[in-house]
């Protein structure tokens, strides 16, 4: 029993020296291997060079470069994409050139990457000149307030923006516009929104993508959202008609309008009162028409909606009376229940 406790006593000493010359012999025995990291994106330095120039560019072979690195065998697990940085100084470009040299730079692990290697050392460039316009700017209303209000009006901070696009690009540009979703809205809107450029077919171009430039790439807008209401109309006072004439009616253009106000102002407002107003039928013979302006007779802080007629045309429809003489006989006349 004794002996055998000696056994494990000497293998565990022999596991521990077979450990140590391993070591001793990975160190000193350890070749240099490739380790495929995969695909890095190039970065693009210094692109104002060629906006300077009035040039946009197009870089027409792949951006993302396969990078291959030399490393020790042993710490092959320790490297990554991360450990490489690749970029193209467009600085360094000039009228005539078609490419701009690939830089690597090794973040980390330096001292285990000593050799790499690039599925693409060059950076293949097209170049286009830039072209320049203005266009007017508006604002386009997405959805509607909900049921009961509406927009009493709207302001956008910009009325033109300049765009600058490369010659291919500036075909396609049509109009430039600020979109604001309102849908559902109670309350009035204000803020800064994006200025989007469209096509000819309403599609969305990318501003970014096809290196356009905008004077202004946001602008303010303010929208005005209130309540509405339906109100009626209380027509003028219509005096008497000459003599031997009558008046047959009285008839309004509208009969009711809808009106846009705070919800305190309009809560106890529920006609245009036109009453006060008098049209005068003694010395008419023929149909009286009169104009009032609507806007007139509302109160503080009340205003038309929109598309509400602004004025309201007032018709008296008058009348002459007809005369007609009888004659009667003495012996035509009878009286009853003498």
């Amino acid at each position: 029993m004794k002996r055998k406790k000696n056994n494990w006593g000497l293998f565990a000493v022999a596991f521990f020296f077979a450990v140590i010359l391993w070591g001793f012999v990975v160190r000193e025995d350890n070749p240099q291997v490739d380790i495929n990291l995969g695909k890095v994106t190039v970065e693009v330095l210094n692109e104002d060079v060629m906006y300077n120039n009035n040039l946009a560019y197009q870089i027409t072979n792949n951006i993302e470069v396969n990078v291959t690195v030399t490393v020790p065998q042993a710490d092959g697990f320790k490297v990554s994409a991360s450990d490489v940085k690749l970029s193209a100084d467009l600085s360094n470009w000039h009228p005539g050139f078609v490419s701009i040299p690939i830089d690597v730079e090794i973040v980390n692990n330096n001292s285990l990457i000593k050799k790499y290697k690039l599925s693409e050392t060059v950076l293949k460039i097209k170049t286009e000149t830039m072209e320049e316009k203005e266009l007017e700017l508006s604002m386009n209303i997405i959805g509607s307030p909900k049921e009961g209000y509406a927009v009493s009006e709207s302001t956008i901070n910009l009325s033109k923006v300049t765009v600058k696009a490369p010659s291919s690009e500036m075909k396609r540009v049509v109009k430039a516009q600020v979109d604001v979703d309102i849908d559902g809205f109670v309350r009035s809107y204000s803020g800064q929104k994006d200025i989007v450029l469209y096509d000819g077919n309403s599609d969305i171009i990318d501003i970014q993508k096809e290196q356009i430039i905008l004077s202004e790439e946001k602008t303010d807008v303010s929208i005005v959202i209130l309540k509405e209401k339906e109100l009626t109309l209380k027509l003028p006072t219509i005096t008497d008609c000459k003599k031997g004439y009558r008046c047959i009616g009285t008839v309004a253009s509208v009969e009711t309008v809808k009106v846009l106000g705070q919800e305190r102002r309009l809560q106890h407002l529920d006609s245009i009162d036109l009453s006060g107003e008098k049209i005068d039928l003694k010395d008419k013979t023929n149909n009286v028409e009169r104009i009032y302006n609507l806007s007139e007779y509302l109160p503080y802080g009340i205003k038309l909606a929109t598309d509400e007629p602004t004025s309201v045309v007032v018709t008296v429809n008058i009348e002459k009376l007809s005369e007609k003489v009888f004659s009667v006989k003495p012996s035509d006349i009878k009286v009853d229940n003498l």
